[in-house]
């Protein structure tokens, strides 16, 4: 009897633990959906660098600005919070406080999680022509090019450091506010892909001159 009861007690703790597992697997699948708004707080000039947090307080990601790519000097953010054309720029000539491009400088804001994201989409405003352009470096690997600037644009790509660009002198925008997915539990999401590398903000400038973008490296050439 007792010998007929051990296959039982052994295949009720092995549906146990299979349960357990699926529970711990469906855990760590779980992510928060954050939002990162840049059109509050004080406005002007805030530096060339500033941490924001997220609606509810629980995450946090670190604003980069940059007035002359790929050489990363840097560039101090500008707030606008009126209600027309709220959000972040970069003070100064081009584009008057919003993030713009000519033969001089390449303008450009890094947004630095301090952990693998997934982006979920991005609110643009101050778009003053028609037809705007913006390129999507993720971890230094460019990941959307021309892409056309609008009130909400969809990414859905996962990275640490999401960097925006202007593909051209006819193109400026500012960067209202972000929402990107975290893992509840600090790990890498298991259901999206990996395809990029990390970088380390100092070695940004360097990755950057590979890129594919056209204004950029017309000016690299003239500069020799």
């Amino acid at each position: 009897m007792l010998n007929k009861s051990v296959p039982k007690i052994l295949s009720l703790g092995f549906a146990l633990s299979s349960l357990s597992l699926l529970a711990l697997n469906t855990k760590s699948a779980q992510a928060a959906t954050l939002t990162f708004d840049f059109m509050t707080g004080a406005f002007g000039n805030i530096g060339s660098t500033t941490s924001i947090p997220d609606n509810t307080d629980t995450e946090s990601v670190t604003v980069n600005g940059f007035k002359d790519l790929p050489s990363s000097n840097s560039g101090n953010i500008h707030r606008r919070n009126q209600a027309n054309n709220p959000g972040f720029g970069i003070v100064g000539s081009p584009q008057g406080n919003r993030l713009g491009t000519n033969n001089s400088n390449q303008e450009a804001l890094a947004f630095d999680f301090g952990e693998e994201v997934t982006l979920d989409s991005v609110d643009f405003t101050a778009i003053q022509n028609a037809g705007s352009l913006f390129d999507l470096f993720i971890d230094g690997n460019l990941a959307l090019d021309d892409e056309l600037v609008d009130d909400t644009v969809s990414i859905g790509l996962m990275g640490t450091m999401f960097t925006f660009i202007t593909s051209n002198n006819n193109s400026t925008f500012r960067i209202a506010s972000l929402i990107a997915e975290f893992d509840d539990n600090g790990g890498p999401m298991p259901s999206t892909p990996e395809p990029y590398s990390g970088i380390t903000l100092i070695t940004l400038g360097g990755l950057f001159a590979f890129s594919r973008f056209r204004l950029k490296n017309n000016y690299l050439s003239s500069s020799k």
